[in-house]
């Protein structure tokens, strides 16, 4: 994915997508097999890891969705923004 925005808005709709097909074909596209999510007080390794975060949040928050909260802080290593 070379569009960040489309990547951020895939991003979010991977920590909520409930179907794990789904689900899995999402975090396929924005991690690479060995990726990393870090979000403290929670970290994933590897595709499983990450998708265990995933099902671990939907679990404490049923039916709860994600949205851009701020803008873009996009520096060349990694991004943030408030969701």
């Amino acid at each position: 994915m070379t569009d960040l925005n489309a990547t951020i808005d895939t991003y979010l709709q991977a920590w909520t997508e409930s179907d794990e097909s789904r689900r899995t074909q999402l975090i396929a596209q924005l991690w690479s097999d060995d990726g990393r999510l870090i979000d403290p007080p929670a970290t994933g390794e590897g595709h499983g890891g990450i998708n265990v975060m995933f099902v671990g949040m939907q679990a404490q928050f049923p039916g709860h969705t994600l949205r851009r909260a701020s803008a873009l802080h996009a520096p060349p290593e990694h991004f943030r923004l408030a969701w």
